[in-house]
C-alpha cells in the first residue's frame, strides 16, 4: 500500500524533515557546538572576523551564534563559476535568523570579500527585507522572531526571497557577474559602514542552483522545519480500500451511492478503488459552512485520484446541482482535456488506464485552478460569488444529467474548506502518494524531543516524555520510509526519559525516528554524517 509514502509525507509536513526533492547543499553550517561554532556539517569551516557568542536557538537543544556590530563570518563556499559568467551567477542561500532589536539596519550578506562595500541585502529601519536594486518586502520582520530565509538567485533571471516558505520579494535578476554574483568567499552579516547591528543565526546553507518555490516551501521554517501551520486539514476524506464498505469516510460523513459501483484495483499494490459506470454517481455531504463572502461555499479544494479505462469520450467529475438536473461542472471531453466551457479546457490531455491526482482549487471571485500530479493544467478566472461554483450542502461525484458520465475509477477523494496553493498541490504529489494525514491528527504529539548532537556520527541521545503509563517503542526509517530498526523499550511510567541510540552502523543521510507510547506517535528527523 501507500504506508511508507505516508510516513515520508507525514515527516515532511509535521516533523523536522526536508523533502527529498530539495537538492543537496554544497555547504551547511550549524552552531550547536559551542566549542567549535565555525565547524561545517558540509563544506569548509567558516572564518570569524570579530567576536561571536553561543546563544539559544529556535528550539530546545538547538544553539545559535550571536554576531554584534562590526563582526561577521566568511564563507568559502567552493562553488564553481556558473550561469554563463566567470563568477557564481546561480545559487541559493538559507539563513535561519533572528533580529533582536527592530528599527535598525541589519546586514544579511555581502559579496565583496574584503568588506569594502555595503551589504547586498538588509533589514532596513522599517523592518522590511531586501535592497534598493530589487526592492524591499511588503511584509515586516518581527523582533525576536525566528525566520528561515531562502534567497534564490539566477542572475539575468530573478532574485527571490522566501521567508518561512512564503515569497516576500520577487525581484528582477541582476547582471551576469554583477553585484549579486559570488566570488570564492561570501561575507555573512557584514557591512563596511556600521549598518550591521546584532543578529542571531542558527543555521546557514548554500546550494549551487536556484531553488524553486516548492523547494523553499519544503525547507519550511527555522522552528520546526515544516511550513508554518502545517498542511490544511481535510474536511472530508474518502478512500475505497474496504470492498465491503466503499462509502465509509476517513474524515466526514459517508458517501451515498445512486446506481452501482464495483471494487477494483487502485494505483498501488493492495490499494483498491471504486469503479462508477454510466448513470451512477456518489453524493457527498461535505459539512463546510458558507464562506468567501456569500451564502454558499465559495472557497474550497477537491482532490480526485482517478483513472479512465477509455478515452475520446466524456467523463463527469462533479455536479453542484444535487438533484442531477444539470450538466456536470467539470469534465474530460472527447479530446481528453479537462475543464468546462465556462473555464476553458486544459492544453494537456489524459491517457487511458493512467492514474492521476487532480487538485481543483477554487476561490470564487479570484481563480479556478486545476493541478494534475502537482502540475498546473488550468488557470482560469474565478467565477462569481454564489454562482455556478458555489457549493450547496451536498454535491454529486461523477454525476451528469444526460449521459456524459462514462466509466471512471477513483481511489481517493477529499475536500478542504480553503483553496490550496500551488506549493500545497505540489506537496500532495500524485495518486501513488499517501495523503491520509487527517487520520493521524489525534496522534501527532510532541513526546519525542530533538536528538543531540544532531548531526551525529556514532551515537546520539533522544529525550522523550511519557504522559501516561504504557509501552514504549522506537522505530527508525530512512528517507524513503524503509524501516531499518525497531526497538522495544518496554513499559514506562509517567516521567521524562532519554534514549541513547548507537548509529555507528548507519551510513550518512537523513533518518526519521518515531516514538510510540500506547497510541501516541511523534517523529523527529535525525542526520548522520560520517
Amino acid at each position: 500500500m501507500k504506508k511508507n509514502l505516508f510516513f515520508l509525507l507525514f515527516a515532511l509536513l509535521f516533523g523536522s524533515a526536508v523533502f527529498s526533492s530539495v537538492p543537496e547543499r554544497v555547504g551547511w553550517w550549524k552552531f550547536d557546538d559551542p566549542m567549535d561554532m565555525l565547524a561545517p556539517t558540509i563544506g569548509n569551516p567558516l572564518v570569524l572576523t570579530g567576536t561571536q557568542t553561543s546563544v539559544n536557538g529556535p528550539v530546545d537543544g538547538n544553539l545559535a551564534t550571536e554576531l554584534s556590530l562590526g563582526s561577521h563570518l566568511i564563507m568559502n563556499h567552493g562553488i564553481s563559476p556558473n550561469g554563463g559568467g566567470t563568477l557564481v551567477n546561480e545559487y541559493s542561500l538559507q539563513m535561519d535568523i533572528l533580529m533582536p532589536t527592530a528599527s535598525l539596519w541589519h546586514a544579511i550578506y555581502q559579496t565583496a570579500s574584503d568588506n569594502s562595500n555595503d551589504a547586498e541585502m538588509f533589514i532596513n529601519t522599517d523592518n522590511f527585507i531586501g535592497a534598493w536594486r530589487f526592492g524591499y518586502s511588503a511584509n515586516a520582520v518581527a523582533e525576536n522572531t525566528w525566520y528561515r530565509m531562502v534567497v534564490s538567485v539566477q542572475n539575468g533571471g530573478f532574485f527571490k526571497i522566501y521567508m518561512n516558505g512564503e515569497l516576500w520579494v520577487d525581484g528582477v535578476g541582476q547582471d551576469l557577474d554583477g553585484r549579486d554574483a559570488l566570488e570564492s568567499a561570501l561575507l555573512l552579516f557584514a557591512d563596511e559602514d556600521g549598518e550591521d547591528n546584532t543578529m542571531l543565526c542558527s543555521e546557514v546553507g548554500i546550494w549551487n542552483v536556484a531553488l524553486t518555490a516548492e523547494q523553499a516551501l519544503e525547507l519550511g521554517d527555522a522552528t520546526t522545519g515544516a511550513p508554518i501551520g502545517g498542511f490544511p486539514e481535510k474536511k472530508g476524506h474518502w478512500m475505497f480500500d474496504d470492498a465491503l464498505d466503499m462509502l465509509k469516510a476517513e474524515v466526514g460523513s459517508p458517501l451515498t451511492l445512486t446506481g452501482t459501483q464495483e471494487s477494483v484495483a487502485g494505483p498501488m499494490d493492495n490499494n483498491l478503488a471504486t469503479q462508477i459506470g454510466l448513470g451512477s454517481y456518489l453524493t457527498m455531504v461535505h459539512g463546510i459552512a458558507a464562506n468567501g463572502g456569500g451564502a454558499e461555499v465559495n472557497e474550497y479544494t477537491f482532490q480526485f485520484d482517478f483513472s479512465v479505462p477509455a478515452v475520446d469520450t466524456w467523463h463527469a467529475f462533479f455536479q453542484l446541482t444535487p438533484d442531477n438536473s444539470d450538466d456536470a461542472d467539470l469534465f474530460t471531453n472527447t479530446s481528453n482535456s479537462i475543464g468546462v466551457w465556462e473555464t476553458g479546457y486544459s492544453v494537456n490531455t489524459i491517457t487511458s488506464d493512467s492514474w492521476y491526482r487532480m487538485i481543483i482549487s477554487v476561490k470564487n471571485g479570484e481563480f479556478f485552478r486545476i493541478y494534475i500530479n502537482g502540475e498546473l493544467w488550468l488557470d482560469a478566472e474565478g467565477r462569481e460569488i454564489d454562482g455556478r461554483y458555489g457549493l450547496l450542502e451536498s454535491l454529486l461525484i461523477f454525476g451528469d444529467n444526460d449521459g456524459d458520465d462514462a466509466l471512471i475509477k477513483c481511489s481517493e477523494l477529499a475536500i478542504w474548506d480553503v483553496a490550496l496553493t500551488s506549493e500545497e498541490a505540489a506537496l500532495l504529489g500524485d495518486a501513488t502518494t499517501y495523503t491520509g494525514i487527517g487520520q493521524y491528527e489525534a496522534k501527532k504529539v510532541a513526546d519525542l524531543g530533538q536528538n543531540y548532537p544532531n548531526p551525529c556520527v556514532n551515537s546520539t541521545t533522544f529525550p522523550y516524555q511519557v504522559v501516561e503509563n504504557g509501552n514504549v517503542s522506537i522505530q527508525v526509517s530512512d528517507y524513503t520510509g524503509r524501516v531499518i530498526r525497531n526497538v522495544t523499550i518496554g513499559h514506562k511510567t509517567v516521567g521524562a526519559y532519554t534514549y541513547e541510540m548507537q548509529t555507528s552502523d548507519l551510513s550518512s543521510g537523513i533518518y526519521y525516528t518515531q516514538l510510540t507510547v500506547n497510541h501516541r506517535v511523534s517523529i523527529k528527523k535525525m542526520i548522520i554524517v560520517k
